[in-house]
């Protein structure tokens, strides 16, 4: 009819505009945190990416929280997850405050992967021993970095085992964990050594009912 006007466009903001809303939001979310103290609500839920959210690992991981404070053993049967749940557990942790720096321990076939879906699913952002940091500075690595997957079978080396059992971190986790059932093993020796408030392992190998192996 060609009385219709175009809508005015937004005011565009100034960049410090832009700096001040983005600290209100982050203050907001703070907040928002600050106020669920309850673990039956689980925070990091509305922070995945491409994770299905299966009842089973929801409630195993308000199991670690609420009946084992942040130490147990997960035994799930392959291809359930125990990743996924470590990974929840991780973020959860995180966004609570309660942990700042996270070791996990993996075969040395996993590390890649486990650094992948950390990021991917997880927003969560480690360093590797395969990164070219490690091998520059392995002293310096272990003394700065917070977020680290590392091979255990490098780990548990007579080269950087002293390193690791060095380093201070709030939650510890072991995948492939049957591998630290015999208590004469370096690897054994080396978690053992590590001194951390919470700590996850994995397994989805059956130890055949040997209730040594279970305690090891």
């Amino acid at each position: 009819s060609g009385l219709e006007r175009e809508a005015p466009a937004p005011p565009r903001m100034e960049r410090g505009e832009a700096d001040d809303l983005k600290r209100y939001r982050l203050s907001l979310e703070a907040h928002r945190l600050s106020m669920v103290g309850n673990l039956d609500e689980l925070l990091c839920l509305s922070h995945l990416h491409g994770v299905q959210h299966l009842q089973f690992q929801i409630e195993t991981v308000r199991k670690v929280f609420r009946r084992f404070r942040g130490r147990a053993l997960l035994c799930d049967e392959v291809g359930l997850g125990t990743t996924v749940e470590a990974g929840l557990a991780i973020k959860e942790y995180c966004l609570r405050s309660l942990v700042r720096s996270v070791l996990v321990l993996v075969p040395p076939a996993l590390v890649h992967q486990w650094k992948e879906e950390m990021e991917a699913k997880f927003g969560l952002a480690f360093v590797t021993t395969a990164d070219p940091a490690h091998k520059a500075d392995p002293d310096a690595f272990w003394r700065e970095q917070r977020m680290v997957i590392a091979s255990l079978a490098l780990a548990r080396t007579s080269r950087h085992r002293a390193r690791v059992a060095a380093a201070r971190f709030d939650l510890v986790v072991v995948d492939e964990a049957h591998h630290l059932r015999n208590r004469a093993t370096e690897a054994w020796k080396l978690v053992d050594r590590i001194k951390s408030p919470f700590l996850l392992f994995l397994t989805a190998t059956p130890l055949q009912n040997n209730l040594e192996e279970l305690h090891n």
